[in-house]
């Protein structure tokens, strides 16, 4: 509904970057990526203001801590995008050694980016799944998850893990 109603007047995308990515590739003419960029910064700070009102905030706030971070980063993809009804996990790097060969850093590395990189990322959306009434995560492991194989012992294990995660 809010796309019918204000598309024409934002490009239905709702997003400075867009506009602006869609003005560079020559799909939007400049004048009119102006226009829509106005009109979408001020519907954001529009929107920002009424959250601060229904929540009896100060309609002007300042800080000076610096916020980033995964939360920071989920929290602009949702702003951007909308609320996340679906996750799909596909994190993955291999590294072929021999149990006695592969080091600690090696494996702990396999660890943080197919295991770690799974749990943060489920952890990122169960809050707003749960809260907006479910979802659905759907986490990709490997068949190496079933049965496993030599020289691929860390890989292997960070598969079986996102397995137990996802049961």
């Amino acid at each position: 509904v809010l796309i019918v109603l204000f598309g024409p007047l934002s490009g239905a995308h709702f997003n400075p970057a867009v506009s602006l990515a869609f003005a560079l590739r020559g799909e939007l003419a400049w004048s009119m990526a102006v226009v829509y960029i106005v009109a979408q910064v001020f519907g954001g700070l529009v929107g920002v203001w009424a959250a601060h009102l229904m929540f009896e905030l100060p309609i002007w706030q300042f800080s000076i801590t610096e916020r980033t971070g995964p939360g920071q980063w989920f929290a602009e993809a949702i702003a951007t995008f909308g609320p996340v009804n679906v996750l799909a996990n596909n994190a993955g790097i291999l590294r072929f050694a021999e149990i006695e060969k592969m080091t600690k850093e090696e494996y702990l590395f396999l660890v943080n980016v197919n295991q770690l990189g799974t749990f943060l990322g489920m952890r990122a959306v169960a809050r707003t799944m749960r809260k907006n009434g479910g979802g659905s995560i759907i986490n990709a492991s490997s068949v190496e998850g079933l049965a496993g194989m030599a020289s691929l012992t860390g890989y292997v294990a960070t598969k079986w893990a996102i397995r137990g995660m996802t049961k």
